[in-house]
């Protein structure tokens, strides 16, 4: 099934964009997780991105997170008004060349006990080991 999402292109290059802005300029790699639970309304969003020493940093500001999760919502709504199902978890990945992708989950994520333990997957899968991540103090 091929269907045409409307400014798919436009929503998708403004996450990329919006990246750009709020990392530092050196930034190798970055992944921004969001993971929404629809009933409630209820999201959270991770941002890690690669410095040039191999590790890990974690982005912080609630304002460009608050801004990311609005962008992905409104790719979100595009995916809908194409007769797309609505997703749980969305990982953006850009790199300093401005290769982009997409990966789009449909898991239950309703059960907020579990939280914990999905975001250490996700570190996981995307990252690899946490161990490289310069959490903040």
């Amino acid at each position: 099934m091929n269907t045409e999402i409307p400014d798919f292109g436009r929503h998708y290059t403004a996450i990329g964009q919006l990246l750009v802005d709020l990392l530092p300029k050196d930034f190798q790699k970055a992944f921004a997780g969001i993971e929404r639970e629809q009933v409630d309304d209820t999201w959270s969003a991770d941002v890690f991105y690669l410095k040039k020493n191999g590790r890990y940093g974690l982005y912080e500001d609630v304002d460009g997170i608050n801004k990311l999760f609005n962008e992905f919502v409104n790719l979100e709504n595009a995916y809908k008004d194409a007769g797309l199902a609505s997703w749980t978890t969305a990982t953006f990945c850009l790199t300093a060349t401005g290769k982009m992708t997409l990966d789009l989950g449909y898991d239950d994520v309703s059960d907020f006990d579990t939280a914990p333990e999905r975001r250490n997957e996700w570190i996981k899968k995307y990252i690899g080991d946490i161990l490289l991540i310069d959490w903040p103090e």
